[in-house]
């Protein structure tokens, strides 16, 4: 039940239609730690395959959002994400040990 700081979930369409878009933030300490983003992906994978939702768009940072780079009709021209599901699905990475003294937030769900 480990996955992130602090992840939100939520339908981006109405109740009947969430298996088709699920719009999901979940923030890291550190964008450029890839075992950890692939570790935060693959729980997030694991969360929602009961659902049967599909894990399908990628990472990206913050300051994405904030310029508008969400789609792939921005003024920059760049795509929407940083990392795609399947690229980071495809790190040869070993796992990321907690910092010292640290112990990684677990996921709080609701209902």
């Amino acid at each position: 039940r480990e996955a992130a700081i602090s992840p939100h979930i939520s339908p981006y369409l109405p109740h009947e239609l969430v298996r088709e878009a699920v719009v999901c933030c979940v923030y890291v300490r550190d964008f450029d730690e890839r075992a950890e983003l692939q570790r935060v992906l693959r729980a997030l994978m694991a969360l929602m395959a009961p659902l049967q939702v599909p894990v399908t768009a990628g990472f990206k940072p913050d300051a994405f959002t904030m310029l508008g780079i969400d789609g792939k009709q921005n003024r920059w021209r760049l795509p929407p994400t940083v990392h795609s599901v399947a690229e980071a699905l495809a790190w040869d990475v070993a796992p990321a040990p907690p910092a010292p003294g640290t112990q990684q937030d677990p996921i709080e769900l609701d209902g």
